[in-house]
């Protein structure tokens, strides 16, 4: 598990995505489609990953260091925070020694559109796709 030192650096280095990044219908009766891509930690010499996730209402996204979700952002889910607040709108969570990833806050803004809020979240990331990304056309 990493610390939140360990999760903030690994944020901050620039991060490559080298292969093609596309959307894949899941099978289930729901319209819901999912992303995963490696993600390469040059300058550490380790992989991390990128998941994603898109439904009829809702998205999320996730960059994940040795399976822990050091970022996550969510648009269409409630969220408790561990104080017992909740966030209702697209919200971000960010990975702390303590409570993990179990915290949430709402950005001032963030895109509602899940093409751009995907690349804002690899932006915000420090993530380079160097592959070609196929936009969800859900």
């Amino acid at each position: 598990m990493p610390t939140q030192d360990e999760a903030d650096a690994i944020v901050a280095a620039i991060k490559v995505i080298t292969q093609n990044v596309v959307w894949r219908q899941v099978r289930s009766r729901f319209r819901n489609y999912r992303i995963e891509a490696n993600v390469l930690i040059p300058e550490r010499d380790e992989l991390a990953r990128l998941a994603g996730h898109v439904g009829k209402t809702n998205f999320n996204f996730s960059l994940l260091y040795g399976n822990e979700p050091i970022r996550r952002c969510h648009k269409g889910f409630e969220h408790r925070n561990p104080d017992g607040s909740k966030v209702t709108g697209i919200h971000k969570h960010i990975w702390d020694d303590e409570e993990e990833d179990r915290w949430a806050y709402e950005p001032e803004s963030f895109p509602e559109d899940p093409n751009r809020a995907f690349l804002e979240f690899l932006d915000e990331c420090n993530i380079e796709l160097r592959g070609n990304y196929q936009p969800f056309l859900g």
